[in-house]
């Protein structure tokens, strides 16, 4: 792709500006509050979130206002809801996929994850990507039994302002490339779902320029809160 040749031409200048993010960018912490318990009335529903930074809320001060806390409000009026969020900051998926091997509390219906951005810093190609992501789904399957699994796109980080030119847009280019490759692996298994939260603009950033804020995290809850009430219709 011609990003790759550009990322080449500009290594330098991509790497200083790395260093220089490194060094201003605002260190928000994981929210407080309850990362596992049970709320809700009507059907049966065992949800889990894992992931990175965005799935353990940074960017809000509470569970309450985060994806967790967000997602627990909109279904709990149809769903008898068990609820656990396992997620941590810096966490890219093959991370991921080692502490839940070791973190294993039960089977559950739905998963919703959040990664892809660590993945996108690091030093991997989208072959090694697609490795992380089917270990990933493989052990939710397999160990936790997931009848249905939401693979949150990751988010278009051109758009993070956070970022100076030229590396915002590099990395935003290196996001679709995953995100495109992803779609194509999973295309054709009903048990999974590739949600997009491509819509989202500099708004509804948190004080970082870089992680949800509180209307967003309301906004990737009511897509995510959809596709359960579709899969796993309330009595």
């Amino acid at each position: 792709m011609i990003y790759k040749i550009i990322f080449v031409l500009l290594a330098p200048l991509v790497a200083l500006q790395g260093m220089y993010v490194r060094r201003v960018a605002i260190k928000l912490s994981e929210p407080t509050g309850e990362r596992s318990g049970k709320d809700g009335q009507g059907t049966a529903l065992r949800l889990l979130i894992v992931g990175d930074s965005a799935a353990a809320g940074v960017g809000v001060t509470t569970q309450k206002h985060a994806l967790l806390g967000n997602l627990v409000s909109q279904l709990s009026n149809h769903y008898e809801l068990t609820w656990q969020l396992i997620a941590k900051s810096g966490k890219h998926s093959g991370q991921c996929h080692d502490r839940l091997h070791r973190q294993h509390n039960g089977e559950v219906d739905v998963v919703v994850v959040s990664l892809g951005v660590n993945d996108v810093l690091s030093n991997i190609n989208t072959k090694q990507w697609l490795v992380r992501q089917r270990r990933l789904i493989t052990l939710l399957k397999d160990q936790f039994g997931a009848k249905k699994i939401i693979l949150t796109k990751i988010p278009p980080m051109e758009r993070f302002s956070l970022l100076p030119q030229p590396l915002r847009w590099l990395l935003g280019q290196r996001c679709k490339e995953f995100n495109l490759a992803l779609a194509k692996e999973i295309a054709k298994d009903p048990m999974l779902i590739h949600l997009d939260l491509s819509a989202i603009t500099t708004n509804e950033l948190a004080s970082d320029g870089f992680h949800p804020n509180q209307t967003l995290y309301r906004y990737w809850a009511q897509a995510v809160a959809s596709q359960i009430n579709i899969n796993f219709k309330p009595d």
